[in-house]
């Protein structure tokens, strides 16, 4: 079976949200990375986050928004994973204000508008 090549979509958040979402991607990496059926699609996850991080890396400061390009796969697997952690933290009262309203930008980005 092969894979036809999906169209990125340019995908535009915060910094901070980029940021959270790519501290949520890490924390689970090594995990998603042992499932076969998982790798590609986490290494190429991997390919779209990291050259936005070395770019802000390399800023003595940080712009407010960033750009990162991604595949409807890309979207879907990110968002599913940020619900579920959207989800739980509903559940958690202690949690800060501000992580529930970086989640909800994640979300909203992450989730494709239905045409």
């Amino acid at each position: 079976m092969s894979q036809h090549p999906q169209q990125p979509k340019q995908i535009v958040m915060s910094t901070q949200a980029f940021l959270i979402l790519c501290r949520l991607f890490d924390s689970c990496y090594d995990q998603w990375k042992e499932n076969e059926d998982l790798e590609w699609l986490v290494e190429s996850i991997a390919g779209s986050l990291l050259p936005v991080v070395s770019g802000l890396q390399e800023l003595k400061a940080p712009p407010a928004r960033v750009s990162i390009q991604l595949t409807m796969p890309q979207m879907y697997f990110l968002q599913k994973h940020v619900d579920a952690i959207y989800r739980q933290m509903q559940q958690n009262t202690d949690q800060p204000a501000g992580s529930r309203e970086l989640l909800e930008e994640c979300l909203r980005v992450l989730t494709p508008v239905e045409v």
